[in-house]
């Protein structure tokens, strides 16, 4: 995980009393490109509750941007917080977050997006969990505001926007990158955030982390809001994530379930012609709102196809029982001391 982050302190800095010193909590943040919303999540985080007893500090990585990042985030203000702004200008959030772990001294790490508004006690509550020690990962709940979505948007559109609001009980427990929490030793254990992805790596950083016998633990009563922008319910938003959730779900079906699909050509055709079929169907416009759950699943396939005939030829790329001994062996060592 190394990265070539140029590390900038903020101008509210409380320099580091030496490498003894310990920090209970490091807050991580990767932005690009979305100066305005930043600036709304950093008010926000600056009106968080720090919980007591505890030393915590704040990265904020400028993933390459070219607005206005730099100008808001020296001019950011968090007291009692230690602040550092890390630049690196190689796109890529899964990168990004790995430089910004690199540069922290937290027992746990907590993730956060840069268009979220969060609860005055998340601090508290998403790290408490593996502060005592009953979980290794926390998944935080994330809701997309009435204002924020249009009022034709079905429980389909939202979850492809990352909303946990319609999740059931019984589904698998996964990690959302807008608001999840990692105990440093699980993060290392499991190697990080796999940096060929562009879109899932939270997602695969959860199977790896339950793969190798830890603790995630779903916390959907602490619930972020994510601030969207009105392009993402658009048909052109939701083509992009529909590539988005295809390259990873190439990425699961030939790395992480070693499946191997059989006339992957055959059923791209098939694809495209029951989406063709589909829309002819329609006796309207193809306007935003007549974007169907059905639809959208099948534009997906259509891209999944092309991603998974450039993925299935790759070698893999992680060991699964690996990340599990590595963890194992760590622990002992600790107990042992």
């Amino acid at each position: 995980m190394k990265s070539h982050a140029q590390n900038v302190p903020l101008p509210t800095q409380a320099p580091l009393a030496g490498s003894e010193r310990i920090v209970d909590i490091s807050i991580i943040l990767t932005t690009r490109n979305r100066a305005d919303s930043l600036r709304d999540t950093l008010a926000g985080l600056a009106a968080t509750s720090l919980p007591p007893h505890t030393a915590t500090e704040f990265i904020l990585v400028d993933n390459g941007s070219t607005d206005r990042t730099r100008e808001v985030a020296l001019g950011f203000r968090w007291p009692g917080v230690e602040t550092r702004l890390l630049h690196l200008a190689e796109p890529g959030i899964a990168r990004a977050r790995n430089a910004a772990v690199q540069h922290s001294h937290g027992r746990v790490l907590i993730f956060i997006d840069d268009d979220v508004g969060v609860p005055v006690d998340w601090i508290s509550r998403m790290s408490e969990p593996i502060l005592s020690g009953d979980a290794d990962a926390v998944g935080g709940g994330v809701r997309i505001p009435a204002e924020f979505k249009p009022a034709w948007a079905t429980s389909d559109h939202e979850e492809w926007l990352a909303s946990t609001a319609h999740w059931e009980d019984s589904r698998e427990p996964v990690l959302v990158g807008a608001s999840m929490a990692i105990g440093r030793p699980a993060f290392e254990a499991v190697g990080g955030f796999n940096e060929s992805l562009m879109h899932g790596e939270d997602t695969l950083l959860s199977y790896m982390i339950v793969a190798a016998g830890l603790r995630l633990v779903l916390r959907h009563d602490i619930i972020v809001d994510h601030h969207l922008l009105p392009s993402r319910f658009s048909r052109r938003g939701f083509a992009e994530q529909a590539v988005r959730r295809a390259e990873w779900h190439a990425f699961e079906v030939v790395h992480w379930e070693r499946r191997r699909l059989r006339f992957p050509h055959l059923c791209w055709i098939r694809a495209r012609w029951r989406l063709a079929r589909l829309r002819g169907r329609q006796p309207h416009s193809l306007a935003d709102s007549s974007l169907t759950g059905a639809e959208m699943r099948l534009m997906q396939e259509i891209a999944f196809w092309p991603a998974y005939l450039r993925r299935r030829g790759e070698p893999e790329c992680f060991d699964r029982r690996g990340a599990r001994l590595a963890f194992a062996n760590e622990r002992r060592s600790s107990e042992a001391k």
